[in-house]
This record gives structure tokens, C-alpha cells and sequence, in this order.
């Protein structure tokens, strides 16, 4: 079983576990980068990330624009999820799997997840097939990224939630592949993730305010469809009554 599961919590079982990565790293130690004690991600998940990801300190949350990414790291991203599907029961599985693993490490984002578990790792799973099949098409990237953040806007993402996410998608990822889960795979989606998360965060505070404040505009105008305006009130107020 996976080591993020919740029976993986029990003493023996995280003693077991601290065995055998000790004993696998210790193989491969320029395979794979070494997995922290922990990828609970709490509100400093920023500072803590620096010990979990070499690749990048932090998230690119002040802008966004298109982005090239080396053929290489392209072909070892495809070639990473296409046998991480193949090897799932099916797609959906696997997006529960994922799942799974981030409310582990996010539980306060499990209340914003109102649909079936099925349903989230059905939309999760194509949303990143959609993204993993543009990666060396930037335009199409990042239109694809910026659709992902305008679906998100009435959500709180956050950095820590993007970090807690990340995490979970590669120790999935690194869990189901073992050897085969490189150390370029493992850079190619932590560059991937980030510039993902970034772009959600991004979009949400840059046009979060404004879509409320249209929605609110929108709502009040819809409210008074059909009421006099303040004028017509006034000139309704002032006409002579009859005797």
C-alpha cells in the first residue's frame, strides 16, 4: 500500500517504511531525491517546500506568461504519466489516489471539494492529460492554465494548498513508478506544478475582486429589474393626486 495512506500512521508501519527508504535512497541516491519525514504542509508549507523541492524555493505568483519547455523534460513528462495511467486500474483511480494523498496533506481543503471523489479525480485526471498534451505548444499551455484558474476563482487557493497538491502528485507519482519515477521526471513536474499553482494563485488575486464586484453589480441590477429608478419615483411622488 501507498505510505500516505491513513494505516500507514501506525508506529510499525511508518518504522517499516523509514526502513525502506532508507534502504532504497541509499541505492539510488542520484535517482531519486530523498522524501522528507513528512509532507504535511501547514501555513509556512512555503519555507518548509525548500527542504522537499531543490528544483524551486518558491512559486511565481506575481505574474504569468507563456513558458518553453525543453523537449527532454517534455518527452520524460509524458512518458512519466502515460505509464502512471497505464499502470492505475483506470484514470479515475488514479486521480483518487491523488486526491487522497492531498487531503492528507491539505484537510482544510476538503470542505471546498463539494462533488463525489469519482467526479474531482475525473476533472482533475483530464485536466492534466489537457496540460500534459500541450507542453510543448506554450500558447496553448497557457490558455489552458489560465481556463484552469478562471474555473477556480470561487475558490481559496492558496500557496500552501498549491504545495500540499504538488506534494501529493509526486509522491503518487514516485509511490506507483518507484525507479522509474527519474530524477528528471520529478523536476519536469515540479516544474510543471509550480508553473500551474503560480498561475491559479495569480489569477485569483488579480481578477478574483473584479469578477466580485461584477457579480455584486450584476445581482443588484437584477434585483431592481423592474423597480422604478430613483427619477421615476420622484416624479411619481410629485404628481397631484385626485380628489
Amino acid at each position: 500500500p501507498s505510505w500516505h495512506k491513513q494505516h500507514s500512521c501506525k508506529t510499525l508501519d511508518v518504522a517499516l517504511v523509514n526502513i525502506f527508504d532508507k534502504h532504497l535512497f541509499s541505492m539510488a541516491p542520484k535517482m531519486i531525491p530523498p522524501r522528507p519525514t513528512t509532507v504535511t504542509v501547514t501555513r509556512s508549507a512555503v519555507q518548509q517546500d525548500r527542504v522537499y523541492d531543490d528544483t524551486t524555493d518558491t512559486l511565481d505568483v506575481k505574474s504569468f506568461g507563456e513558458v518553453s519547455i525543453e523537449p527532454e523534460m517534455v518527452d520524460v513528462i509524458k512518458t512519466s504519466w502515460r505509464l502512471f495511467v497505464s499502470q492505475a486500474h483506470s484514470p479515475e483511480a488514479a486521480g483518487k489516489e491523488i486526491f487522497s494523498a492531498f487531503f492528507v496533506n491539505a484537510p482544510e481543503v476538503q470542505s471546498m471539494f463539494t462533488t463525489s471523489k469519482i467526479a474531482q479525480a475525473a476533472k482533475f485526471m483530464a485536466a492534466m492529460q489537457g496540460l500534459i498534451d500541450v507542453l510543448d505548444q506554450p500558447s496553448e499551455l497557457k490558455a489552458g492554465v489560465e481556463s484552469l484558474g478562471f474555473q477556480h476563482l470561487s475558490l481559496d487557493i492558496t500557496v500552501p494548498s498549491v504545495l500540499a497538491l504538488r506534494a501529493a502528485v509526486i509522491d503518487v507519482l514516485r509511490s506507483a513508478l518507484a525507479d522509474q519515477f527519474t530524477r528528471a521526471a520529478y523536476q519536469g513536474f515540479s516544474f510543471l506544478l509550480n508553473y500551474v499553482g503560480g498561475a491559479i494563485v495569480y489569477i485569483q488575486t488579480t481578477y478574483a475582486d473584479r469578477v466580485r464586484v461584477l457579480k455584486q453589480s450584476w445581482t443588484q441590477a437584477q434585483g431592481g429589474a423592474g423597480q422604478p429608478s430613483g427619477k421615476q419615483q420622484r416624479q411619481q411622488q410629485q404628481r397631484p393626486r385626485p380628489p
